[in-house]
């Protein structure tokens, strides 16, 4: 993820330019669907997205909304959604918070996490 603060250029679920690019006239979807000249219906979707740090709740719940809820309710569908989570903090990060964060993702069930300390030296 981005350190505290947004991404530039990263896109939020409501960045218009990133939807009206997919209705256009003329313009084909990406990935297997433009792809394939039968004109099969797609299969499999994925996507990335950056959030900002300070609204993790409003962005991901966008995300569920527009995303998530529409692939899930399709009959059989097996959708994954994964939550990873980058921090850097060139200063380190003090004793107290690594206790408490890896005690809060021991408890949440992270199915993987560590602090590491190679900043090239």
């Amino acid at each position: 993820m981005t350190e505290a603060g947004t991404s530039a250029g990263a896109a939020t679920v409501g960045d218009s330019s990133t939807a009206d690019a997919s209705t256009n006239e003329g313009s084909s979807t990406s990935g297997a669907a433009a792809a394939d000249p039968a004109g099969a219906a797609p299969h499999r979707f994925f996507g990335q997205i950056e959030l900002d740090p300070l609204r993790v709740p409003r962005d991901a719940g966008q995300v569920a909304e527009a995303i998530v809820q529409h692939l899930s309710a399709l009959m059989g569908s097996d959708v994954t959604v994964r939550l990873e989570i980058e921090a850097n903090v060139p200063k380190g990060i003090p004793d107290d918070v690594v206790r408490t964060v890896s005690e809060n993702a021991r408890t949440l069930k992270f199915s993987d996490h560590g602090f590491e300390d190679d900043w090239g030296r």
